[in-house]
């Protein structure tokens, strides 16, 4: 499966926005078919053991790759852990947090000789994928047994650059197509909308829809459709901590109706997220009290200065009588 390179994110913003407009239209609303339910498949693969080794090696020497990619890629992995936190504390199934991650890093220190030689995920970088064809940003390759069990290693790739070499992707960027490759190398597939309810992008979507190699791109999360879909294809973790029998075959789940759609973002980064936005709000209090006090001190002034005008001015001379009307004798 492979995540793919945005083709143009002004280009999906306005096709939203027409398509919210044609929605709010009552008229048009009545042409319309009724809204793609939001649903992901599955590859139809599982991991037997909760617990899932992960070996990273970076390519150090190479002009293109930046060595802060091996940390977003292992970044990348335990976001997944932190949204399932976050999931299941709102919605239950606790048994996913059996599921945990051994995360290594390869390099030639001899200090590592704790690095498994045979994980079940292996994660590598390579400068950029071939502009040909379908673009992508990440693959994840696996093979699958007849009884639906991922046979290891599954391995990821990640691009350092976009298909047309023209952009590197930021520490942001390479987080975001890690997290969505790592789910498919857990047996998630591909949603079948952009965005979630509450306006997030949809992490497991095919595309891509954020500017590579922009410093404003936000970090993406796991959603809760993709997390409910997890907590399906390892269901038999509620009653075992091995799979013995065949895993689930490649199926499409939507949510049910008590699930809202949203974005799952970890709590450390919704800690961070409300301490930016009670900063904004501090600033905009300080803001309107500067501004009330400027206001204040020129409604002062006006008004002295209106006084001073009124007190100053010379008085009026008394009115001169006028002479009376000589009578008729």
């Amino acid at each position: 499966m492979k995540k793919h390179a945005r083709g143009s994110t002004v280009l999906l913003r306005t096709l939203l926005l027409a398509t919210l407009l044609i929605s709010s239209n009552p008229l048009l609303s009545q042409a319309t078919t009724a809204q793609t339910t939001s649903s992901i498949g599955t590859e139809g693969a599982v991991w037997t053991a909760p617990r899932i080794s992960v070996v990273i090696t970076p390519s150090t020497g190479a002009q293109w790759y930046k060595q802060s990619y091996a940390s977003d890629a292992t970044h990348a992995v335990q976001r997944w852990s932190q949204s399932v936190i976050v999931f299941t504390d709102n919605h239950g199934y606790n048994y996913l947090r059996q599921l945990a991650f051994d995360v290594y890093i390869n390099t030639t220190m001899p200090t590592n000789t704790n690095i498994p030689t045979s994980p079940d995920v292996k994660i590598s970088f390579v400068q950029n994928f071939p502009s040909t064809g379908t673009p992508a940003l990440g693959v994840t390759q696996s093979r699958t047994t007849v009884d639906n069990h991922f046979e290891p290693p599954v391995t990821m790739r990640l691009a350092a650059q976009d298909p047309d070499r023209l952009r590197q992707l930021t520490d942001n960027d390479m987080v975001n197509i890690a997290t969505h490759e790592f789910g498919h190398a857990l047996g998630l597939g591909h949603a079948n909308t952009p965005t979630t309810d509450d306006n997030f992008f949809e992490l497991m979507s095919t595309e891509y829809n954020l500017p590579v190699g922009s410093t404003t791109n936000p970090l993406e999360a796991p959603s809760t459709l993709d997390l409910y879909a997890l907590a399906r294809i390892y269901s038999w973790l509620a009653t075992s901590p091995t799979l013995t029998g065949p895993g689930p075959a490649a199926t499409t789940i939507t949510l049910p109706a008590n699930i809202a759609y949203t974005a799952v973002y970890p709590y450390p980064e919704q800690i961070e997220a409300l301490k930016t936005s009670l900063d904004q709000a501090n600033q905009r209090i300080i803001v309107l009290v500067i501004i009330t006090i400027i206001l204040l001190a020129l409604t002062i002034t006006l008004a002295a200065l209106l006084l001073r005008r009124k007190t100053s001015s010379p008085a009026l001379p008394p009115p001169i009588p006028t002479e009376p009307t000589p009578g008729i004798v």
